[in-house]
């Protein structure tokens, strides 16, 4: 039985260039989140959307006729593992990310790597006062009585990391070499 893409099916999107362009608008929700869970919403939307573009490019590989012409994969798996550890490694991350997310957890396989997702964003038990320096040199403060966790979140306070061993990537730079990596794929095989 195939599978349809009918617009009907997936809210409009139709082609590969459809889901890279919500790729793009989740990495820049990402950037302009107002709260750690609206990044977290937008990281696990660009990470999924990134994955899932593997499964659309490779339906318009072979829709197109372009499998089984000197290229080296023959089905989806291959695909998926060339786009993965030749293509773009940061897919690797994207596709942990996904599958994570879909079944509650990552159990990883003899080849994955460990990973982490964490913020630098960590809540201080309230009550608090917070203090700063206006732009005239005034001293202000602000006090949250209310015993609620207080969150910074002036200046970049905002920011998903993946940690994978002793590196740490910010979130939304990962995204960033995954959509050059799909905008770079999907012009070099004319795919729309």
């Amino acid at each position: 039985m195939r599978k349809s893409t009918s617009s009907r099916k997936t809210f409009g999107f139709t082609s590969c260039g459809d889901i890279l362009a919500k790729l793009e608008r989740e990495l820049a929700r990402l950037d302009t989140a107002r709260t750690l869970e609206e990044a977290a919403d937008h990281a696990t939307n660009a990470a999924i959307t990134a994955w899932h573009l593997s499964e659309w490019a490779w339906a318009a590989l072979r829709k197109g006729g372009v499998i089984g012409k000197g290229f080296g994969w023959a089905n989806k798996g291959e695909f998926q593992n060339w786009v993965t550890t030749e293509g773009c490694t940061e897919l690797q991350h994207c596709e942990m990310l996904a599958n994570s997310f879909k079944h509650l957890g990552h159990d990883p396989c003899a080849n994955d790597y460990d990973y982490d997702c964490d913020s630098d964003l960590t809540p201080q038990p309230g009550p608090a006062i917070v203090e700063w320096t206006n732009s005239r040199g005034e001293k202000v403060s602000r006090a949250n009585s209310m015993g609620e966790p207080v969150y910074f979140t002036s200046g970049h306070g905002l920011k998903w990391w993946v940690t994978e061993g002793d590196k740490k990537y910010l979130a939304s730079e990962l995204f960033v070499k995954v959509v050059e990596f799909w905008r770079g794929f999907l012009d070099r095989y004319a795919i729309g």
